[in-house]
């Protein structure tokens, strides 16, 4: 028993998933984390018995749709319990709302306290891992299929009177949302890295209304800055740019948004931003004119490891070309070196880093792996003829 006890422990420390054993004939619950949950046990138990299950046929339980359980019959009065556990972490006042309406409320401190700090996991982890716990207690094998998998939705909301409503009004008032193609307009600018598109754009009345998503006009504004960053990395994905680089811009001027000051005024980060997304696809769009195939994937591979140390090899392994030719190929097709290019998109990203974020120059020389940060300026003051504080202090927002 003690050796079975030990795996268990070891099963939890590797997968971080919860792990408990129950006996309801003398109330004993062993517990890894030593965290006690005699609500959750009880409903879980009740669960188990009520949707029909036995040893053969274990108990897979999804709950609010936030967090899960794995429930399995080891003895006639013993169970082995996993969880709780979710795929994502959660604040606090979202999972103790939740947890409160639940026939386990009294165990919510110490749920929350697995559960804000446990690790993100699947619901596919829980289940191997509860097949895994009944092998090491019983020595037997349950087929996947023979989980009974349970799922508690939460009520349907009916927003019927809101559409109602919401379209009584519009029509009362003439206040029809803008059309699509619209704003189609401005996402082809970014989807062709052509900011003349965007100039086009500013200069013409916006018909119709963007969509009211809150009564509170300051809310309103962050919303809609919000939805226009998500269409615009989507846009610019279509365009060519890779995936982490326009959820990344995306990110650092959500943040920004964030951090602004009421009355809330998203016009000017806004068109910040939709300068930076064109631009980054007029490059990408640049690299796959002018060169082959083989250094337009060399061209992207620097752009996107930036933050890297990027060495030859790299380059070379990557396309599958030795390194030889593969330098040689590049400063044929692009005119400078391999290295030099490097230096040129490190400093072009440090550009945007002194021009957007509040990173030290110190951090920024760290976050694009330079040596020092003496040698990140003089290869700074080499190609903009200024150090990296005076191009802050010219051009930061």
């Amino acid at each position: 028993m003690k050796e079975r006890h030990e795996l268990l422990q070891m099963l939890h420390l590797s997968t971080g998933i919860p792990i408990c054993m129950i006996n309801n004939s003398c109330n004993i619950q062993i517990s890894y984390p030593d965290i006690h949950l005699p609500q959750v046990a009880k409903y879980l138990v009740d669960q188990f018995h009520e949707n029909g299950c036995d040893s053969a046929h274990p108990l897979f339980l999804c709950e609010n749709p936030i967090h899960f359980f794995a429930l399995a019959q080891v003895s006639d009065n013993t169970y082995v319990v996993l969880g709780p556990a979710a795929p994502i972490h959660y604040n606090e006042n979202t999972l103790r709302n939740l947890i409160q309406e639940t026939a386990y409320a009294a165990d919510t401190d110490n749920l929350l306290n697995i559960l804000e700090f446990g690790s993100d996991i699947s619901m596919k982890n829980v289940i191997h891992a509860l097949r895994l716990a009944v092998h090491i207690i019983t020595g037997n094998v349950i087929d996947t299929e023979n989980i009974c998998t349970l799922f508690r939705e939460e009520p349907s909301q009916n927003i019927a009177p809101h559409l109602i409503q919401n379209y009584f009004h519009a029509m009362e008032e003439h206040r029809l949302h803008t059309p699509k193609s619209y704003e189609d307009i401005l996402f082809e600018s970014i989807q062709n890295g052509d900011p003349s598109i965007f100039k086009e754009y500013q200069l013409n009345a916006v018909p119709g209304a963007i969509g009211r998503m809150s009564f509170n006009p300051e809310q309103q504004k962050r919303y809609e800055f919000v939805t226009a960053m998500a269409l615009s990395s989507r846009a610019a994905m279509r365009g060519g740019l890779d995936t982490e680089s326009a959820l990344s811009i995306s990110d650092a001027f959500c943040q920004e948004m964030d951090c602004l000051p009421a009355p809330v005024d998203t016009s000017y980060l806004l068109t910040c931003a939709i300068r930076v997304f064109t631009e980054k696809v007029r490059e990408i769009k640049q690299t796959d004119t002018h060169y082959s195939p083989v250094i337009t994937s060399c061209c992207r591979y620097i752009s996107n490891n930036v933050q890297c140390k990027i060495r030859l090899n790299d380059i070379a392994n990557y396309c599958g070309l030795s390194a030889n030719w593969i330098s040689k190929k590049f400063e044929m097709e692009v005119g400078v070196s391999i290295p030099d290019y490097i230096h040129k998109k490190k400093l072009e990203h440090a550009c945007r880093l002194l021009q957007y974020s509040s990173f030290s120059i110190c951090e920024i020389s760290n976050i694009l792996q330079y040596c020092t940060q003496s040698y990140f300026t003089e290869k700074f003051k080499e190609r903009y003829h200024m150090t990296p504080k005076e191009f802050r202090d010219t051009h930061a927002l």
